[in-house]
């Protein structure tokens, strides 16, 4: 029996388009679309004779109290008093020394206090963070889901690579009947034949009422020509974004929640792991730490409250068909940069609520040091047009608003702190406890959300237990080096942002061989568009005849 719709209220027009008004000929959308081979392609494979179990993530001692965030108040005090100590060490007596410049120039590090909200918000979602430790009893749900993969689909290798891992883990994880849909560009690339595959084909001519651009034009698309139905539920990926067992089990946990509650409106995500490149890219894959840390404070804090406070990821977003659909992509130019944090915004103004899923999914880290700074430099440019553009009431964005400018303010001002302690150093001044004490919390919580992206990593990737040691010194190491980055982005981000246009607009190499892989499939694109043009030419001289 399909589940009822959500009643969803209806978006205006001022932000989604008319779907009805794309420029696409019904020929050209029936060609890209197997419509009787899409209503039959879902998939629901035998339970294995041994299901994967899930390993060891944390232990609970009494009721709340759990090794996770034990973990975490050990290290807030104790990263605490070893920077007290270290201050002491180095400026003895560091309040009473004889001042030889200007009284006011230790407040100058006030500047410094204006994340202590984000790091209380982060230690909060930290300590709130529990794993879920009965995954491996989440039953089975009849609800139907289509892995959605949105790629520009040049490259091919990487795209069957995260097919071939949907299908394998489904097969070791078979908790819901599923398909695989593939959302590219053209005729670039073409699906594999499998029988739980089908493909979107988005036309090269294919424009929206809005002019939305990138990524968020092709899901609009697929929300205007998908044969999927309306009851499914969506997992979003990109085209390196893989899943695990235990984001299966959460996915289907989740699922199996929303639907008995009636919550269909619900829009969910997990946490992302970034662990395929330690040994490859290790100081890249180091730099992305920090993401699946803030997933366990910011992110997480976020989805238990059921609002969107500081952004969401691109990837590994549930939903169901039908409430996505009516919100729809069509987010015009400035929209279509960072779109998962506009839409998301505009599904919170319409009654929508996001909530937390158990599990991870895998991501690969950028590959090249210019890709990882172009990466960062789109998401800054974009949030900072989420927050002064997105058409929806200031309420809705206020916290976001706060959360990127010091995002893009701290690493500005990061340089200037360095060289204010320098100077303090010179004139021997020391600046009040209460600073002290506030600025090493904040500093402590940085190095936080860096060490569990990384024990993390270490643990999902069965890292033997002798070399996390090695790799939690490297991060220490390259800590600076990544807050450094960090700088730098926000600075091209200033003087040389996106375009609305297209220039600037970054997608990051999942490849080694990606180059190569581009130019061979773009010459097999451009074969297969002469040959298609010779047959209608044979076709049209025939007609003739």
């Amino acid at each position: 029996m399909a589940a009822t719709p959500p009643r969803a209220p209806t978006p205006s027009s001022d932000d989604r388009g008319a779907t009805s008004s794309s420029s696409t000929s019904k020929d050209e959308a029936a060609a890209f679309v197997d419509v009787e081979k899409a209503s039959a392609l879902f998939t629901l494979p035998p339970l294995p004779a041994a299901p994967t179990p899930e390993h060891f993530r944390d232990i609970a001692f009494l009721g709340p109290i759990t090794l996770h965030r034990l973990a975490v108040l050990f290290w807030i005090v104790g990263t605490g008093v070893l920077f007290f100590f270290l201050q002491e060490w180095i400026w003895p007596d560091f309040e009473n020394r004889n001042t030889r410049g200007w009284p006011g120039l230790p407040y100058l590090g006030v500047i410094w206090l204006v994340s202590l909200p984000t790091s209380v918000a982060t230690l909060f979602g930290s300590l709130w963070f529990r794993y879920n430790t009965r995954l491996d009893r989440v039953p089975r749900t009849a609800h139907p889901v289509a892995f959605r993969i949105v790629s520009r689909g040049t490259n091919r290798q990487c795209l069957l690579e995260t097919v071939k891992r949907c299908q394998d883990e489904m097969r070791r994880t078979p908790l819901f009947p599923y398909l695989i849909e593939i959302v590219t560009d053209g005729n670039v690339f073409d699906a594999p034949p499998d029988p739980d595959v089908i493909q979107l084909k988005v036309p090269i001519d294919y424009t929206t009422p809005n002019g939305t651009l990138f990524k968020a034009r092709a899901l609009h698309y697929a929300c205007e020509h998908s044969v999927v139905p309306a009851h499914t539920w969506l997992v979003h990926l990109d085209e390196e974004t893989q899943p695990t067992s235990s984001g299966i089990k959460g996915i289907a946990d989740m699922i199996a929640h929303c639907e008995r509650v009636g919550d269909l409106t619900a829009i969910g995500q997990g946490s992302i792991l970034y662990n395929r490149a330690f040994h490859t890219h290790p100081f890249l894959t180091l730099a992305d730490m920090r993401r699946t840390g803030d997933d366990f404070g910011q992110f997480f804090l976020q989805h238990r409250l059921g609002v969107t406070l500081f952004g969401l990821h691109g990837a590994y977003i549930v939903c169901r068909q039908d409430a996505e659909a009516a919100i729809g992509f069509d987010l015009g130019p400035a929209g279509s940069i960072t779109e998962d944090a506009w839409w998301v915004l505009l599904a919170m103004k319409h009654g929508y609520r996001t909530r937390w899923v158990d599990g991870y999914l895998e991501e690969q880290s950028t590959q090249s040091l210019m890709d990882l700074l172009k990466q960062r430099r789109r998401w800054y440019y974009g949030l900072s047009k989420v927050i002064t553009q997105c058409p929806v009431p200031f309420r809705y964005r206020a916290i976001m608003f706060f959360t990127t400018s010091t995002w893009l303010i701290i690493p500005l001002l990061l340089p200037l702190q360095l060289a204010l302690l320098v100077v303090m150093f010179v004139l021997q001044q020391g600046a009040p406890l209460w600073i002290r004490i506030l600025t090493n919390f904040i500093v402590s919580i940085a190095m936080l959300v860096y060490l569990s992206g990384l024990v993390a990593n270490m643990v999902e990737h069965r890292m033997r237990w002798w070399k996390m040691p090695f790799w939690t010194a490297a991060m220490l190491i390259v800590l600076p080096l990544c807050m450094g980055i960090e700088v730098v982005s926000v600075v091209m981000a200033f003087f040389a942002p996106c375009s609305e246009g297209g220039k600037g607009f970054h997608v990051v190499q999942k490849s080694a061989h990606m180059e190569e892989e581009e130019e061979e499939d773009e010459e097999a694109a451009m074969k297969d568009q002469a040959v298609e043009e010779q047959a209608v030419e044979v076709q049209s001289v025939e007609d003739k005849v």
